[in-house]
């Protein structure tokens, strides 16, 4: 068994005739409105049993043509102006077919891509002003660094050895942010804490009946939270500050 393309020259073909569609659709992105509908049509060609056999990749390449290139989230437009995901560029596109290519595992080894993540990372720590013995790492996107962020806080600020002693070791842990702090928070702090609380967070979260915790750096006011927590700022409002910060 290989993985290999039956056939090299039309696989070649095919990926020539990817690129250049993708670069004319970005190209050519002003002329189209920023998002339409998908058709109940194109659903239900897509509602297909599972497929036990494959497809040659210009056919599955034509059905990509036909009923998901013409409806995307719309991100990608100019237009574009109602969330937050950024719109990408033709350069990141080519980025990504590299990254593919290579498909590096970069949990470590003596590879190129594990140098370049270190990189990438002290060219963070100069820009955000972190000395030089901070550590980091490189996550999917804004969800995972949120999530990856608290669990960092939780080791450095719930007062015991939560890997050794669990989540039960101590007290609840509250997570405390601004009420413009994104919903997404709520749902990490879920996930690092048994019993979480996000006070003044968006989420409709509220912790009740707290102890009062330290004057918000930002606003120079209080808060009510339990007496271990983490502090979560918004950075659309701190404007530098670490999100999250702690």
């Amino acid at each position: 068994m290989t993985l290999d393309p039956v056939d090299w020259a039309a696989t070649r073909e095919t990926g020539h005739r990817m690129v250049d569609d993708m670069l004319s659709w970005q190209e050519s992105i002003r002329t189209r409105a920023p998002w339409q509908p998908v058709p109940s049509a194109t659903k239900l060609r897509l509602d297909e049993p599972v497929p036990y056999e494959g497809m040659p990749l210009d056919a599955l390449y034509d059905t990509f043509v036909q009923d998901i290139l013409p409806y995307p989230t719309g991100n990608v437009h100019p237009r574009f102006w109602g969330w937050v995901m950024g719109s990408g560029t033709p350069t990141g596109m080519l980025a990504e077919m590299l990254a593919a290519g290579m498909n590096s595992h970069v949990a470590g080894y003596d590879q190129a891509a594990s140098v370049i993540e270190k990189q990438v990372l002290a060219w963070l720590k100069k820009l955000m002003g972190y000395p030089e013995t901070a550590s980091g790492l490189l996550v999917s996107g804004g969800t995972a660094a949120n999530l990856n962020g608290l669990l960092a806080a939780r080791v450095a600020r719930a007062g015991w050895d939560v890997r050794e002693e669990g989540l039960q070791g101590g007290p609840p842990l509250t997570v405390y942010g601004s009420s413009s702090a994104s919903a997404r928070n709520a749902a990490c702090a879920r996930r690092c804490t048994s019993t979480s609380h996000i006070v003044g967070s968006a989420g409709s979260i509220w912790a009740t009946e707290c102890p009062t915790i330290p004057p918000s750096p930002r606003t120079g006011t209080a808060a009510s939270a339990p007496a271990t927590y983490i502090v979560c700022y918004s950075s659309r409002q701190s404007r530098g500050a670490p999100w999250p910060g702690w």
